[in-house]
């Protein structure tokens, strides 16, 4: 089975970082948090890592931020990862709240 789409709980450091390579990878992301106000700031995130990458890549190897950043759907409804392929949890590390994540995943 190829993955095409994957999930990232969790728009922290971690889960902008997850976000951003597997998009610039060439699949469809779906980025998912608690809030608007998090992924609005995890999208400015991905984005300055974008125009970052021409200090570590030559001209050619450049991805297209607008072509990388619409493989990436940021939602505050964890139902949103009903179509995806993978997930990935980068929850706090407190296990009362990745149980109730794990427990909606598996649903």
């Amino acid at each position: 089975m190829a993955i095409e789409t994957v999930g990232v709980v969790g728009a922290g450091v971690m889960g902008v970082g997850v976000a951003q390579n597997v998009a610039q990878a060439g699949m469809k992301v779906v980025l998912t948090d608690l809030t608007e106000e998090i992924l609005e700031r995890a999208e400015e995130q991905i984005r300055l890592g974008l125009r970052m990458q021409g200090f570590f890549r030559s001209k050619e190897e450049l991805d297209d931020p607008d072509e990388v950043m619409e493989r990436i759907r940021c939602s505050t409804s964890l139902e949103d990862l009903g179509g995806i392929d993978f997930a990935v949890e980068n929850v706090t590390e407190k296990w009362e709240i990745k149980e109730e994540v794990y427990r909606e995943l598996d649903a």
